[in-house]
């Protein structure tokens, strides 16, 4: 609803229609764990029950160490391995093939 994509952290700085859905090293004002703890107008997960606490601290103490991401924007040699199932893979344009004969077009 809010044009927020957390699948990686270049969105997450950005943020949807609210702003920037955190700030790294600040979560007591970054409005994603504010909506997570439920203590403003937003709360998420929607519903009675949000997550437990255990959970919170998790993305709290995230934040709060710089929220580092393991693939977008982190240092050279500390990205994550490439996805196992094919569907999450980057897609890569193939080389193309060499040609044969460049005056019969094979």
């Amino acid at each position: 609803m809010g044009g927020l994509d957390v699948r990686e952290i270049g969105p997450i700085l950005k943020g949807g229609s609210r702003g920037p859905a955190l700030t790294p090293g600040k979560s007591a004002t970054s409005p994603l764990y504010l909506a997570l703890e439920r203590t403003g107008d937003l709360k998420m997960p929607p519903g009675k029950q949000g997550l437990p606490p255990h959970e919170i601290r998790v993305i709290r103490d995230w934040i709060d160490s710089g929220a580092h991401w393991p693939r977008e924007g982190a240092p050279a040699g500390s990205a994550a391995p490439e996805p196992a199932w094919w569907s999450l893979r980057k897609p890569v344009r193939p080389a193309l093939p060499e040609v044969r004969n460049a005056a019969n077009g094979d």
